[in-house]
């Protein structure tokens, strides 16, 4: 049968990457951002510049970057959004962006012949300028108390959500972590080795 190689020329060039460095690009003029992923392990990494899931799911939107991290004995999923601004009304949208591309990403590891992660190894990725869900990165001080009445159980459920280090999609919770982009888009991050 083919070897992953193989397989990795079935893709199309434009969209996919591969190596132990790979970058994530937002394309669109808005929120143009580049975050760029390391790791010791072979990452390969599909951008998605028309945001265009696989035309048999469901889902049809779709996260800017998928970054498949092929370790020793395990896969691990890295899925992508970049926003210039994280916003209340734009939270519902990131998260059935990640869906989809969960989706996607686990198809595409059946065509390349590799295992799918456990929910584990799955990751989700903000990359962001601004960010309007904290309380924390609001400049009025009066706003970052809590008024009276509000507890973290009548706070807005996408700042609550925001604020904690898991999200649910797709009826499972995964680990969620925040890129904090440059006044220019750009961003850095490393990988741990999978276990």
């Amino acid at each position: 049968m083919w070897d992953i190689n193989e397989r990795l020329a079935w893709l199309a060039k434009q969209c996919c990457t591969q190596g132990t460095e790979v970058t994530v690009v937002e394309q669109v003029e808005e929120g143009k951002a580049q975050v760029q992923f390391v790791s010791s392990e072979r990452l390969i990494c599909l951008n998605s510049p028309n945001n265009k899931p696989l035309y048999f799911l469901d889902m049809r939107k779709l996260a800017d970057g998928i970054i498949l991290q092929l370790g020793a004995s395990r896969t691990a999923l890295h899925i992508v959004e970049c926003k210039k601004t994280i916003k209340e009304n734009s939270w519902k949208t990131v998260k059935e962006q990640w869906a989809g591309a969960v989706q996607s990403a686990f198809a595409l590891c059946g065509v390349l012949g590799v295992p799918t992660p456990a929910n584990t190894d799955v990751f989700l990725y903000s990359a962001y300028r601004e960010d309007t869900l904290s309380a924390a990165q609001n400049t009025n001080p009066a706003l970052l108390k809590m008024p009276v009445g509000v507890t973290t159980a009548t706070q807005k459920p996408q700042a609550l959500e925001w604020s904690q280090q898991q999200v649910k999609i797709l009826e499972h919770q995964f680990e969620h972590r925040k890129i904090q982009l440059d006044e220019t888009g750009n961003g850095r991050f490393e990988i741990g080795d999978c276990h």
